[in-house]
């Protein structure tokens, strides 16, 4: 038998009353019955911190440092916000609070450009240890930066851990050996370190063909 129209509706709404009786509790959330941890909850902070990010991606760099600060108000022990703002305040432009900032922080959870930032604030400043572990840390996660591991040859020449400068050299010239600079570069600290063979065996190298 075919069923008219309005008989369908009809069907249609009493299936819906018995199915939520009046005076029912209203249906359950959608991430009831699921395993803990899945469906928590997002509180306020995180929404916060996801919003700072957020913003931060599509470069409203004002905005995700004013929510940044006001997560951090309320946060103080979240050290990788902090390190996201750090960058967020370099990327504006804000490079002395960025690296004022990024100084309270671990090496590790500074990135790779503010990390660079705070390598040369530390060579101005000559605290040439400082420089290199935070050199070591950056190539630590991206050994490829053959500029980073120069300047950290550079720095380890100039606290005489000469060897250890040689070494970063020759890694160099390993990806790079026509580079003759840096060859010559290493000939002056095998001289200084007493190593006069060495260098002189690198200079002759940096002179072929010329």
């Amino acid at each position: 038998m075919k069923l008219s129209q309005p008989v369908l509706v009809c069907l249609v709404g009493l299936l819906v009353v018995l199915s939520h009786p009046l005076g029912a509790a209203p249906p359950a959330s959608p991430t009831a019955g699921l395993p803990p941890g899945f469906g928590d909850p997002i509180s306020d902070w995180q929404a916060r911190w996801e919003l700072a990010k957020v913003l931060s991606y599509t470069k409203a760099y004002d905005e995700s440092i004013k929510e940044y600060r006001r997560l951090l108000a309320d946060r103080p022990q979240l050290l990788e916000a902090k390190a996201e703002l750090a960058a967020v305040l370099l990327w504006s432009g804000q490079a002395t609070e960025a690296r004022a900032l990024a100084e309270t922080l671990p090496p590790h959870l500074v990135d790779g450009s503010l990390r660079l930032a705070l390598v040369d604030l530390h060579i101005a400043r000559q605290e040439f240890d400082a420089a290199a572990t935070l050199l070591q840390a950056h190539l630590a996660s991206d050994s490829g930066d053959l500029a980073a591991r120069l300047k950290l040859a550079e720095v380890l020449s100039w606290t005489k851990r000469y060897d250890a400068s040689i070494a970063e050299f020759r890694r160099i010239l390993e990806a790079r050996p026509e580079d003759v600079q840096v060859r010559r570069r290493l000939a002056n600290v095998l001289i200084w370190a007493d190593r006069k063979t060495e260098a002189a065996e690198e200079l002759r190298k940096s002179l072929q063909g010329r």
